[in-house]
């Protein structure tokens, strides 16, 4: 039946409690029910317990239907040299897309750079004001502001066209 454990794979400390408060650990497997027993799928959950006496939930989840969700942070790290990429791909049909959002109502979404753990510019969402802020150069402060209507520029606007191709045209509504 629906969300029944199948089976897993656990890792348990050698000393401790002689209870479940011995896995510290585990990949299990549950039971996503369809009306045909022989069609069901199953979600794969991996765990890790918390030390203290905090409940154990999963920290990812692999879904019947091809999603993962994780609990927490996710840190993609290279402690070494080069770079991470995150690519989001379609093959055929689709748009990718990267989405931000807040179960709790009135809430921002930021893009962060940083220089060797310092911020050194931004993409923010501040719902305070509906508008879009574009950052860069220093911690505070934004140089574009965009809302529906408004583009502010917060320093001098730069038009380079040195083929002499590039020209400013002002149009009025």
């Amino acid at each position: 039946t629906d969300n029944d454990q199948i089976g897993g794979v656990y890792f348990t400390a050698t000393s401790g409690q002689g209870d479940a408060h011995k896995q510290v650990a585990g990949i299990d497997a549950i039971v996503f029910a369809h009306g045909t027993t022989s069609l069901n799928g199953a979600d794969l959950r991996f765990f890790t317990k918390p030390s203290g006496a905090g409940t154990t939930t999963p920290a990812l989840i692999l879904a019947h239907n091809d999603t993962a969700t994780f609990a927490g942070n996710v840190t993609m790290d290279n402690s070494g040299s080069g770079d991470r990429t995150l690519t989001i791909s379609t093959t055929t049909g689709g748009d990718p897309t990267l989405v931000f959002n807040s179960d709790a109502a009135n809430r921002s979404g930021l893009i962060r750079y940083q220089d060797n753990g310092t911020n050194i510019g931004r993409i923010e969402y501040a719902h305070n004001g509906d508008k879009l802020q574009f950052q860069a150069g220093s911690a505070t402060g934004q140089i574009l502001e965009l809302t529906n209507s408004t583009a502010l520029f917060a320093g001098n606007v730069l038009i380079d066209g040195s083929d002499g191709s590039t020209g400013l045209q002002i149009k009025r509504p």
